[in-house]
């Protein structure tokens, strides 16, 4: 990241800031990562939840299997397509 180089920068004393500008920065910078490391968390989620659908349908559509139910009748109720279920 850009910040990073000039944070880097500021501690070798290669840019010199006033040290008023300097903690405004860091309050910045800090509230930057926050936010960043909250939207990170929340994809995460939101992948996580995906992911337990999807195995979820997939375990589904294969008990129904294994009961004798249709696959065109489990595709109708899971959404799954039939190769996927024919492959289960």
């Amino acid at each position: 990241m850009a910040i990073d180089k000039i944070r880097q920068q500021i501690k070798r004393g290669d840019i010199i800031i006033d040290p008023t500008y300097k903690e405004e920065l860091d309050a910045q910078y800090d509230a930057m990562k926050k936010y960043a490391l909250k939207e990170a968390r929340r994809e995460a989620k939101a992948e996580g939840r995906a992911e337990g659908k999807s195995e979820e349908k997939n375990t589904i559509a294969s008990n129904l299997k294994k009961s004798g139910v249709a696959n065109d009748i489990i595709a109708k109720c899971t959404g799954l397509s039939i190769d996927m279920i024919v492959t289960l």
